[in-house]
Order: C-alpha cells, then structure tokens, then sequence
C-alpha cells in the first residue's frame, strides 16, 4: 500500500472519530438537562408541599381551610340560602296554623247562644268567647216575660238578649248579621245548649217533663228553624251541646239528661246534612267550675278544668271554621273529611264514641 492510500484511509476514520465524539457530546449534554430540570421541579413541588404560610393554618392536606372555602363558596351559598328560606317559610306556617287568644281587633264576629245564663256551664262560655272579643247575642228560654227580659239585660249589659218568643228580636238580629259594607260582623257560630249542669232526678209529672222539653230544646230548635233561611252564609257553623254521659251509661234516676240527650241526638241527624249549615254535637264529659263538680254530681270522679277541656277547645274549633285555608285543611283532616263531626270535652266525654259504653262505664265508676 502506497503512502498515498494510507493518507485516504486514515483521513476517513479521523472524520467517522470526530462525528462519533460530537455525537456523545450531543446526548450526554441533552440528558444532563433532562436530569436538572427534572430534579429542579421535584425540589419546587416539595418545597410547596411543605411551605409553611402562617401558624395553624396548615391541615393534614398542607392547605389553608380559606382555600377549602373559596373552593366551596357557591355551595356554601346556596345552602345557606335554603336554610334561611326554609326557617322562613316555617315560621310562616306556623303562625297559619296558630290560632290567636283572641280575635283581632279589626276583625267583627258574632256568636249565638241558645241556653240559660242560669246554668254554671253556659255562663262560662258565655263569658269566654265575650272575653274574646265576640258580639254574644243570648237567648235564654226561660225568660218570658219582657220584663224579665229587660232585668236580664240590664244586668249583663255588655251582652245583647233575644226574646225567644219576639219576632222583632229575631228581626233584628237578622239585619244585624246580613248588614254590609265596613260595620257588617259575621255570625262565627251558633251555640246549642240545653241544661248542661243540672236536671232533676227521679219521676216527674208529664207537666214537669213537658217544661224540660220545652225550655230545652224545643223553644231553641223552633228559633233556629226560623232563622236558618236568613243567613247568607252557606257554611254557618253550628254546635250542639250534649250531655251524653247519663244516655250513655244508662242511669235510670236521671231520666230527663238521658231523654234531653237523646232529643240532641235527634236533632244532630237532623241538621247534619242541612245545607246551610256545618253541625257539630259536642259531648259534655265531666267539668269543674271554679275547682268546683259543674254537673254528673251523682258520679264519684272528679271533673276536668273547663277552661282547659272546654272552653279553649270550643274557641279553636270556632276560630278554625272559617279560619286561613290552613286552619280548615286541619279541621278537615281532624274530622275525616267532615264525615265525622263529633268533639269531646271533659272527662270521660270520649265513652260516647266507644262500642260497649255501658260496659265500660260500668267497670271504671
């Protein structure tokens, strides 16, 4: 081999060298950036794993609980939104549902009561729905004559009496509940009650017999029979008072409750499809006026609180008849879609609505 290929040769793998080397130097210098910048961003990112903003803000996740909330803040809104809505609409329900101790002032009703001022029951809840702001119109049956009428009145002045025999009374009361415009007030109720506190025991005369008929339920049933064509209300409410107990437990000593209670029965079946008014019995159990026995005096138990037992649940049942849409849903609900009308007030009331009362009766006296 000449000294002139050797030349050629020689020349070729000092060329190949220098690319080789250059080459090596390319990939070693790429992979050493590779490395420090893959190790610069791991010390950042643990650097701010552990960076310490302020004293107690850290958690276990190593972020502050400001960023927990700014990340939640929409949520945190809206809840807070419905739960001031709900509180809101809550106590708006709630003061629908309640009824008030009394009636408001710019409200006008009136009620009716059919029953004697004499008898210790009727003259307290006489004076209870007085003393919530209704006009009371009284017609006792006993009082006959006009001046005895006239007494009355001048003795209970802040009250307004109908003779149960005056047609112009009756008249009057009349124009009084169907006026219009601001000075009209609305008849809430009428109130049926017989003697509720006391009726004579044992045998009596037909003449006697005839008189309890009479001054009990046969005057007031006449003066309702005559009024019922003149209100205006479809919905006018109706209560009759029963004392129901002795009909129930068939005591034969108080002959006149038993018959008297009956006679209620008979005029409960009567009105309770009537279509101008919505009829209620109310069952008389065992009362106490003024910590006293009020009736049943002859049964060793003593009575409930009337103003409790009675007197109240009478006002809310009044109150909630032609109350807020509310008030009369729950009156609905309470009496199975008005197909059962039957309240108890007093103690031991509830035998009334109990198969087998007598037995029962019987064994808790």
């Amino acid at each position: 081999m000449s000294s002139q290929d050797q030349d050629v040769i020689d020349k070729i793998f000092s060329t190949g060298y220098s690319l080789l080397a250059s080459g090596n130097k390319v990939v070693s210098d790429a992979a050493n950036k590779i490395i420090d910048n893959v190790s610069r961003i791991g010390t950042e990112a643990g650097n701010k794993r552990f960076e310490v903003k302020s004293v107690g803000t850290v958690g276990r996740s190593g972020r502050s609980p400001l960023d927990w909330v700014s990340r939640r803040k929409n949520g945190i809104f809206w809840g807070l939104g419905l739960t001031a809505m709900g509180m809101l609409l809550w106590w708006q329900v709630a003061n629908l549902v309640k009824v008030p101790s009394s009636l408001p002032q710019h409200k006008k009703k009136c009620v009716l009561v059919l029953g004697d001022m004499r008898d210790p029951i009727i003259r307290s809840q006489v004076m209870d729905l007085y003393r919530r702001r209704f006009v009371v119109f009284v017609c006792p049956a006993s009082v006959t004559k006009r001046s005895n009428y006239e007494n009355q009145q001048e003795e209970d002045d802040f009250l307004r009496f109908i003779g149960p025999s005056s047609s112009s009374d009756l008249a009057n009361f009349v124009e009084f509940v169907t006026k219009k415009g601001e000075d009209k007030c609305e008849l809430a109720s009428v109130l049926f009650m017989p003697n509720l506190s006391y009726y004579p025991t044992g045998e009596m005369s037909v003449g006697e017999l005839n008189s309890e008929i009479q001054t009990n339920v046969s005057v007031y049933y006449t003066l309702l029979t005559k009024l019922l064509p003149h209100l205006t209300s479809k919905n006018t409410q109706l209560l009759l008072f029963n004392p129901s107990l002795s009909y129930n437990m068939s005591i034969s000593h108080h002959s006149v409750e038993i018959l008297i209670s009956g006679l209620m029965q008979g005029v409960y079946r009567s009105l309770k499809n009537h279509k101008r008014v919505s009829t209620y019995m109310i069952h008389i159990g065992m009362l106490q006026v003024a910590a006293q026995p009020s009736n049943y005096k002859y049964l060793s138990i003593r009575g409930s609180n009337i103003n409790d037992d009675m007197l109240l649940p009478v006002y809310r049942l009044i109150a909630s008849h032609q109350g807020n849409w509310l008030l009369r849903l729950g009156n609905w609900i309470r009496t199975f879609g008005s197909l059962n009308r039957n309240v108890y007030c007093g103690k031991r009331s509830y035998i009334s609505g109990l198969p087998f009362s007598e037995i029962i009766a019987l064994l808790i006296n």
